[in-house]
């Protein structure tokens, strides 16, 4: 069954070619910029929720710069702080918040599981993460357990919205010869539209509910 996406310009999905679902993190497979760690965060850098997150952006030269490990730890830490004015600031702090930020939502991984187990689908995660976010997710969460595959810009050198991140997403799921057999989930329409354009299918996702209603009407699993 064919649907269509929220976005102008896109080939309607057909999900009956996809064997492989591959999901953003922060946004979708879990809750992000999430109280009270948000707001600590902006308290430890003393400035406004959208310049921490403007600080922290794989968008920003620095934010980039770090993800693909471009920049150590200290060399990151020391410059977010250095251009928020903050003083006597632990970059362990900022760190720990910063992920915790990011809360899982545990319907999503529900959802994964079942989209692994009872279609037999595989299921991959591509994600703009930093080193530190990476294994503390892990240690959390044990994403390793629930995804068949993970890229992340600290291990593969990718950041999305870069062509370079889709095309790492076929290869690592042996799918660069069936583009279309892929579906992208992210909640960021700048992030699937490069994706589409080398054949892979994308979904913008607002929320849960909305995502599940999608399979449930394309047949793939029953809500």
């Amino acid at each position: 069954m064919k649907e269509s996406l929220t976005h102008k310009d896109s080939e309607p999905l057909d999900l009956g070619l996809v064997d492989t679902f591959v999901f953003d993190y922060g946004g979708v497979v879990s809750f992000h910029y999430c109280e009270p760690w948000q707001g600590n965060l902006s308290k430890l850098l003393n400035v406004t929720p959208d310049v921490a997150r403007r600080l922290l952006s794989e968008s920003g030269e620095l934010g980039r710069a770090y993800r693909m490990g471009d920049m150590s730890r200290d060399e990151f830490w020391n410059l977010v702080i250095e251009q928020s004015g903050a003083h006597d600031v632990d970059p362990s702090e900022l760190e720990y918040n910063w992920a915790m930020s990011y809360q899982i939502d545990q319907r999503m991984i529900e959802l994964i599981t079942r989209l692994k187990n009872e279609r037999g689908a595989q299921v991959g995660l591509l994600s703009n993460s930093d080193g530190y976010r990476q294994n503390h997710n892990e240690r959390m969460y044990g994403l390793s357990g629930t995804f068949d595959f993970m890229i992340s810009s600290h291990t593969h050198r990718v950041v999305k919205p870069e062509r370079e991140a889709y095309i790492k997403m076929l290869e690592v799921a042996n799918r660069l010869d069936r583009p279309r057999s892929v579906i992208y989930i992210d909640d960021r329409e700048r992030n699937v539209l490069p994706g589409e354009a080398v054949g892979i299918q994308g979904y913008v996702f607002t929320n849960y509910e909305g995502f599940a209603q999608l399979l449930h009407r394309s047949g793939i699993l029953r809500i």
